[in-house]
């Protein structure tokens, strides 16, 4: 039978185990100089997508503390008929924040999901975005493209 001892032992490990876990995703790490050390923005905003007939998908597992802008996300499409034209996407509502430089915006955090519709065929479609860490640094626009070549 476990000791009370050996009981505050068990739960003070479980404790010090679940901080050191905690550190290691959060940006409370810090370079040599006090400073936060941030994620390389693939690691900070993952982006996959999975493509269909009829659309594509496009999802980010976006870090923790970090999060990405509704108005700079834009999707535009060419196909083998058609020049490059921006695609009107719906985006679900995001979380309300008021940034230095945009004012008033919707950001998300964890994961957002995008459906692009598409016509069969090939295509490409262009995909940009922009996204900041909590303690203060803001990526550059990115632009990633998804290829469909029948």
């Amino acid at each position: 039978m476990p000791t009370r001892v050996t009981k505050l032992v068990c739960v003070l490990a479980l404790m010090v185990t679940s901080q050191i876990c905690a550190a290691e995703t959060s940006l409370q790490r810090f370079d040599g100089f006090g400073g936060p050390v941030f994620l390389e923005v693939d690691k900070a905003f993952k982006m996959s997508s999975l493509t269909s007939e009829q659309d594509v998908i496009v999802r980010w597992q976006i870090a923790p503390e970090y999060y990405l802008y509704k108005h700079q996300l834009l999707f535009t499409v060419k196909t083998d008929t058609d020049d490059a034209r921006t695609i009107v996407v719906s985006l679900p509502n995001g979380k309300h924040k008021h940034d230095e430089y945009f004012g008033d915006v919707e950001t998300y955090y964890g994961e957002l999901e995008v459906n692009v519709p598409v016509s069969s065929g090939n295509f490409e479609i262009n995909v940009q975005y922009q996204g900041c860490a909590d303690a203060g640094l803001c990526y550059p626009p990115q632009k990633r493209t998804i290829v469909r070549k029948m």
